[in-house]
């Protein structure tokens, strides 16, 4: 069986955005609703996700995800649960592996805050009201 030809195509536009403009790695994780979020308008929320793996078997990207990352398992179930991606040359030095962690953990705490639902509540409220006052 062949590969889906949307697939292909995301896995390169994956592997660009995993670098930077002079084709070096990016020391930035993306988890994958970012990144369906990122390229929703291009591709299908299962071609991105789909690609992502490829690029995981392919040894391109690293997964930092609740078996590897214990920090995560602690924030709850929708925060554990998170996938995030990195660019496997980016984490081959134990020092690299260590900041991306960091950088995981750290976006993790900051999506488990904005996803609390007393800031989800407020945001709906005065985005309501602002609609309501352009009505």
């Amino acid at each position: 069986m062949g590969t889906d030809p949307k697939v292909a195509e995301a896995k390169r536009v994956l592997m660009k955005h995993f670098l930077d403009r002079k084709n070096r790695p990016i020391r930035t994780p993306y988890y994958q609703h970012q990144l369906q979020v990122l390229y929703e308008n291009k591709f299908f929320d299962w071609v991105i996700t789909t690609a992502l793996d490829g690029l995981v078997r392919d040894g391109y990207l690293e997964v930092f995800d609740r078996q590897n990352t214990p920090e995560l398992k602690l924030m709850g179930n929708k925060i554990g649960r998170m996938k995030f991606y990195a660019n496997a040359d980016a984490v081959r030095t134990e020092r690299g592996r260590q900041l991306m962690k960091k950088h995981v953990v750290g976006t993790a705490k900051l999506v488990s805050r904005y996803s609390d639902t007393n800031i989800t509540r407020m945001l709906g409220a005065q985005l309501e009201s602002l609609v309501k006052s352009q009505l």
